[in-house]
């Protein structure tokens, strides 16, 4: 990737204007106490103001939605600490109460497990953003938001399926802190360039994201 960035990862047009660091993954992802430990050099990509900015309501639900799911792992407890604080202002009212709603405690499953339903188009914004973030670290091109994507979500303990098994668990780590954030890819040039990849979240939950090279020119990727 050449060193001087010139276009805006979210919308692929020149930088100029207000333009913002955007940190890839989310800086929310890391823990106070983990930042102030660790010190981490997060990395980031700058983009304009206004493309980030329209993510920030997603990105707090991504936060305070899924992050409760990983408690017990070292970051996962850590997030959640910082979330519970917040919890306790009054601005943070509405999102607790639409957060709290998603559990349902009426339905108790085996191993005391109960159902945690989450709003999958916000969560869904949020891991594409992520995967554009890092597609754009890795290969220095700028993926489109309208690719044809397919997401997997892989509960908490819950194993992997076999294509992930297959090509992913056996593929270098990539995440600068794989402790907070982890994520592993692989290209399959048989397959139109296809791209399948599995992101690690606070050392418990598994998201894979499948899709095709931007060059592709299969007939789903020309009429997106």
């Amino acid at each position: 990737m050449e060193n001087k960035i010139d276009i805006c990862y979210l919308c692929g047009k020149k930088l100029k204007g207000n333009i913002d660091d955007d940190h890839v993954p989310l800086k929310q992802f890391y823990a106070k106490s983990i930042r102030k430990m660790h010190n981490p050099n997060l990395f980031t990509l700058p983009t304009h103001i206004s493309c980030n900015n329209s993510y920030q309501m997603d990105e707090d639900y991504f936060v305070h939605s899924l992050a409760p799911l990983t408690i017990g792992s070292y970051s996962g407890s850590s997030i959640w600490k910082d979330i519970s604080k917040r919890m306790k202002r009054p601005e943070s009212k509405k999102i607790n109460i639409m957060v709290l709603g998603e559990f349902n405690q009426n339905i108790i499953l085996p191993d005391n497990k109960i159902i945690k339903r989450f709003n999958g188009k916000r969560i869904r914004r949020i891991i594409w953003k992520i995967t554009r973030g890092l597609f754009f670290k890795e290969t220095g091109r700028f993926l489109p938001e309208n690719t044809p994507r397919l997401f997997k979500f892989i509960s908490v303990d819950e194993k992997p399926p076999p294509e992930f098994l297959y090509y992913i668990s056996t593929s270098p780590s990539r995440g600068q802190y794989p402790g907070v954030f982890d994520y592993k890819y692989v290209d399959l040039p048989e397959y139109n360039n296809f791209h399948y990849w599995g992101m690690l979240f606070w050392d418990k939950l598994i998201v894979t994201v499948a899709f095709h090279d931007p060059s592709c020119l299969c007939d789903k990727c020309k009429n997106p």
